[in-house]
């Protein structure tokens, strides 16, 4: 009878693991990388919608361009174009970060800014072939760098390329750490800021 028991009650725990690990892997069927590259496709939804933080594609120096660029492979060979040629940004900003982008000289963003770097070459060209993207996270996330996360998207916005704590962007954002890690020289009144 207590070998019975026995018997009944591993068999019921087998079933009981087997039945948790099934409905484990039903529960999230994308991976989480998955739902990390789609809310931060959401979060520069409708981006050209913001504030303009210049009204004219400004030119960017060969050197910077440069180091603004996708780390992926396949971006490089879908661009065959020749790197050096010049390349021209437009700037916008969410509404968190407005006031402090637009009229602060020496700013403070706020968790929640979103700021969408457009990349255009030649400065004819209608679509930016990659956008740059600074994500302003809660406190603790990265406090050296100003808590802010990096991210690179294709041009259209459809598809994230890279993201996260990206060395390359914050070496040369570290250069602005008194303006909150963010380049703003570009504006028209950066002079008459306060």
């Amino acid at each position: 009878m207590k070998a019975i028991q026995k018997t009944a009650v591993i068999l019921l725990l087998s079933s009981l693991v087997i039945f948790s690990a099934a409905n484990l892997s039903r529960s999230d069927d994308k991976p989480a990388s998955t739902d990390r590259e789609t809310a931060l496709l959401k979060l520069v939804l409708g981006y050209t919608n913001w504030s303009k933080a210049n009204d004219q594609a400004v030119l960017m120096a060969s050197q910077i361009a440069q180091l603004c660029t996708s780390p992926s492979r396949s971006f490089m060979r879908a661009h065959t174009q020749d790197p050096h040629s010049p390349k021209f940004i437009m700037v916008f900003v969410n509404e968190i970060g407005r006031k402090e982008f637009l009229g602060k000289k020496l700013p403070k963003f706020a968790e929640g800014t979103v700021i969408v770097k457009e990349k255009h070459s030649p400065i004819a060209s209608a679509a930016p072939e990659l956008l740059t993207v600074m994500i302003k996270r809660p406190e603790g996330f990265d406090p050296q760098n100003g808590n802010w996360e990096y991210a690179t998207f294709n041009g259209p916005a459809t598809k994230v390329l890279s993201n996260g704590k990206l060395e390359k962007c914050q070496d040369c954002h570290e250069m602005q750490r008194k303006n909150d890690f963010v380049f703003r020289d570009y504006l028209s009144n950066w002079s008459r800021l306060k």
